[in-house]
């Protein structure tokens, strides 16, 4: 006799009708006395017999207000009188939860932030599950307590340092067992910190002569709106060599500083480190080489080869002074070159023999304009090395059977699913990004991509470990864009391309795939970092091959987004011939017109096929020719103190190549749609 059912439920009973005295008539059993929302249904009622059964099942709506209510059931017959039961019907509340998160929240690259859920429960004493939905790649969060048994949780958002700028909308879901799902929305708000790093222009090596001065510009690249000053400094920097910022302390984006030797600073490499401090942040750094030239003495060039390997110095220098003039030799005991050019045009040569392979000698010419030729003597022509290190790190959850090229500060590494340790050799000190790429091989493998940014270098000791492991299924990791390149103006050639990602102040260059075979096709798919991840500094660089067996042309392009484009290939260089010329050693003149996309330079190489001595000659185009006819020979440096046993003989074969291109230095690289090409023709001279 007694009922109990929760809103918008239900429960039910059996009544069981004795009849008697004969009574065989049809028996009507109904609820009566039921308040608004709540009905009686009668079922399985027998209308005749003995003893029978029947249930009777009342329901209850979802707007009823709970409380006690009484019922009565009653039975009809004819000739018989009624008779009822009295029931008491129990209504209980609807079981709910509902939540509330603490929102907006707003967090930083590489930074947690946290969110207070508040949970409303209603008839409800059960576990709550909680999960956040709508998180983008790099976004994770975690709950404690987690299930919640009470009416808080905190919810943690843990931000990757590669997720991008901007607004996120998130959900909070809450379940529980028998209650209806609650959400609740949170906008998060992703910000670049407020920080910021040095570098230096020229970047990384400064040179200056004896006895003179000259300036390098400190870059301070500030994000996430860091307005602060900047107090910079200068350590490292040996007796006889000054360098002073100017400003000290900056609230701009530049300083000075100021580069002073003196005569009697000796030549050689001198590393310093620029140091800057800032309230709140921890000390940034960058390191210069200071290359300190031998004082300039009589002529109009001097060009410095001192700082060269001491093992791969010249052995032998000369310049031609105009286009049909005599060559002369020129000798130094400090391998720095002087010499005057008058004429409008001139040509540099010079012989050196690698410290591997002693008994192969290169010689090298290159003819330019008179301006060209000036221009060197500010050139670093053997660039002092840069300091660098060896690194350590560990890899995670890459693919099967697949291998990974990992890259930071210059140095590279590789790691594969069998041999997850790796090595990065030759990593500069300074602030870079770390970028790893999983190159899918085989036809069920696929691209994964890897991204920590700002990783301080200079921080890291020689042989130290880069940190945290790189975990290709993480945060930091991506499924790769891509797009299709179409390639305009193949010819029955094979295609091969390879990508390459640029970052940072210093447009560091990081190989995410080199030399894929793509067939003899007109377009082909690449891979590359998503839109999303990329900074404004960041520059995808495509190299696109196309190859005979005796010709190839290539074509470099950089851009930001990775999307459909069609690489347009230079022209093929005709089919040369050269001519021979007589002279001591093998002299080959080659002429032809240089196809007007390839118009900055042009140049030959041969080697020969028995001691392997090299020849390699280039030319500026619109310098030294002054127009598209090509006339490039082979020079006689008789009595000039060349040693015609350097050269080939006249009569040895070897393979070489002509070739003509118009190419970009690499600060240009970091500037969209760059376009560099080249044209070769290789065979059996």
């Amino acid at each position: 006799t007694a009922l109990t059912a929760q809103q918008g439920g239900s429960d039910n009973l059996t009544a069981t009708i004795t009849r008697s005295g004969g009574f065989t008539g049809v028996v009507t059993v109904v609820t009566e006395g039921a308040p608004a929302g709540v009905t009686g249904a009668v079922s399985n009622v027998a209308t005749t017999g003995g003893t029978t059964t029947g249930t009777v099942t009342v329901t209850v709506g979802a707007t009823v207000v709970p409380g006690v209510y009484n019922l009565t059931v009653k039975a009809s017959g004819p000739g018989v009188a009624d008779v009822s039961q009295a029931l008491t019907l129990t209504v209980t509340a609807t079981p709910v939860i509902a939540i509330t998160a603490t929102s907006p929240l707003t967090v930083d690259e590489g930074a947690n932030g946290t969110s207070q859920i508040t949970i409303t429960r209603t008839n409800f004493t059960g576990n709550v599950t909680l999960a956040l939905e709508g998180a983008p790649t790099g976004v994770t969060g975690s709950f404690a307590p987690s299930p919640a048994t009470g009416t808080t949780s905190t919810l943690t958002i843990q931000v990757g340092a590669a997720v991008a700028a901007g607004p996120y909308p998130l959900t909070v879901r809450a379940q529980g067992q028998g209650v209806t799902d609650a959400t609740a929305p949170i906008a998060l708000t992703v910000t670049v910190p407020a920080s910021y790093t040095l570098t230096t222009t020229p970047s990384g090596t400064a040179t200056i002569q004896q006895g003179a001065s000259g300036n390098v510009t400190i870059n301070v690249i500030r994000t996430g709106g860091f307005a602060g000053s900047v107090a910079l400094a200068v350590t490292g920097a040996p007796a006889g060599l000054t360098a002073t910022p100017t400003p000290p302390s900056t609230t701009g984006t530049t300083s000075t500083l100021a580069l002073a030797a003196t005569a009697g600073l000796a030549v050689g490499n001198y590393p310093i480190t620029i140091t800057g401090s800032a309230v709140g942040l921890t000390d940034k750094a960058a390191d210069l080489t200071v290359h300190v030239t031998a004082g300039s003495s009589a002529g109009n060039v001097s060009l410095d080869y001192s700082s060269c390997p001491s093992a791969a110095r010249l052995i032998w220098f000369a310049y031609q002074d105009g286009t049909a003039g005599t060559w002369t030799q020129v000798t130094s005991a400090t391998h720095v070159y002087t010499f005057t050019i008058n004429q409008s045009k001139g040509a540099i040569a010079l012989v050196f023999v690698a410290p591997d392979l002693p008994a192969r000698h290169t010689t090298t010419v290159q003819f330019m304009s008179k301006t060209e030729i000036l221009a060197l003597n500010t050139a670093s022509l053997c660039a002092p090395p840069p300091t660098v290190k060896s690194l350590t790190g560990t890899t995670t959850n890459l693919p099967p059977l697949q291998s990974a090229r990992i890259s930071l500060g210059g140095g590279t590494g590789s790691a594969s699913s069998a041999q997850p340790n790796f090595t990065l050799t030759n990593v500069k000190s300074g602030t870079f990004d770390l970028i790893a790429w999983v190159f899918g091989l085989g036809a069920s493998a696929v691209d994964v991509g890897f991204i920590r940014r700002d990783v301080n270098t200079t921080a890291l000791a020689d042989g130290a470990s880069i940190g945290a492991a790189i975990d290709f299924t993480g945060s930091e990791s991506f499924t790769p864009a891509s797009a299709m390149i179409n390639v305009g103006g193949v010819a029955f050639e094979n295609v091969v391309s390879g990508m390459s990602y640029y970052t940072g102040a210093s447009c560091q260059a990081s190989t995410l795939y080199a030399a894929a075979n793509e067939g003899a096709v007109s377009s082909f798919m690449v891979h590359g970092v998503p839109a999303s991840l990329q900074r404004p500094t960041d520059y995808h660089g495509l190299l696109t091959y196309a190859t005979t067996t005796s010709s190839s042309r290539s074509v470099f392009e950089s851009f930001q987004a990775l999307t459909a484009r069609t690489v347009n290939l230079p022209t093929a260089l005709p089919a040369l011939t050269p001519t021979v010329l007589a002279g001591p050693y093998k002299r080959l003149r080659f002429q032809f017109a240089e196809p007007a996309d390839l118009d900055a330079s042009v140049g030959s190489s041969y080697t020969d096929t028995g001691p392997g001595n090299s020849f390699i000659m280039t030319a500026s185009i619109p310098g030294y020719f002054g127009g598209n006819a090509v006339d490039l020979s082979t020079p006689d440096f008789s009595g000039a103190g060349y040693d015609n046993a350097w050269a080939s003989a006249g009569a040895a074969t070897g393979r070489g190549y002509v070739g003509g291109g118009n190419g970009v230095s690499l600060t240009d690289v970091c500037t969209n749609n760059v376009r560099s090409v080249a044209s070769l023709r290789t065979g059996t001279i």
